[in-house]
């Protein structure tokens, strides 16, 4: 009898999900591809010594989103 409306597109709530992570990051690119070639050897050569990665910011500022999208593209 009703349908449901929402102002949100369909599959647009999980965009909302701490767990999100965007396909691209605008203004991150840079920080997210030095992170990969930083933490690259430890990956290709197990037991390799590597140095500590310190990631700061102001709350808010992606700090958290770049880590993931890092770890998601050294899968």
């Amino acid at each position: 009898m009703f349908t449901r409306r929402s102002v949100f597109k369909p599959d647009g709530l999980k965009k909302l999900d701490f767990e999100y992570v965007p396909p691209r990051l605008p203004h991150r690119e840079e920080y997210v591809e030095r992170l990969v070639d930083f933490l690259r050897p430890i990956i290709e050569r197990p037991g390799a010594i590597s140095e500590r990665v310190l990631i700061t910011g102001r709350s808010g500022t992606g700090k958290t989103v770049t880590a993931k999208k890092t770890g998601e593209i050294m899968e």
